[in-house]
């Protein structure tokens, strides 16, 4: 083999490299940030069943329009959850009803976030009685 032989075969390894961890690269954010959607998705579904819940009257399982810590066993019976965790494909979930009447839920992806080394993670603040009732922060 000729010496220009033996530069092409090492320039193109070199650009075969060089693309596969642009793809690697690339893969990786895309996962990261299908896993930040489906997280958003699935809280604002137990959003919407979490409103359901306090819009349903007591005698049929709801809160009547008024919800505080001491309705967090019923939600979680509501929303078909045995404790206050839930996992599906995307994430595990926490729920937590609080004493001003928020409800606050929490979900942990399965990919690793930015900073690799913490999952993904989405939390929910629910205000039902507002007029503006999602506050959605999403971290890492």
């Amino acid at each position: 083999m000729g010496t220009s032989q033996i530069i092409m075969v090492i320039l193109s390894v070199v650009l075969v490299g060089i693309a596969v961890a642009f793809a690697v690269v690339v893969f990786h954010s895309h996962s990261v940030n299908t896993s930040r959607q489906l997280l958003v998705t699935d809280l604002d579904f137990l959003a919407s069943q979490a409103i359901r819940f306090w819009r349903t009257p007591e005698s049929m399982g709801g809160a009547s329009h008024n919800i505080d810590e001491s309705d967090q066993e019923a939600l979680e019976f509501f929303l078909r959850w045995s404790g206050n965790t839930d996992a599906t494909d995307s994430g595990i979930y926490t729920i937590k009803a609080n004493a001003d009447g928020t409800i606050e839920i929490t979900g942990t992806g399965n990919e690793i976030g930015k900073d690799g080394i913490n999952p993904v993670r989405a939390t929910l603040i629910l205000d039902p009685s507002s007029h503006e009732p999602l506050n959605i922060v999403i971290e890492n």
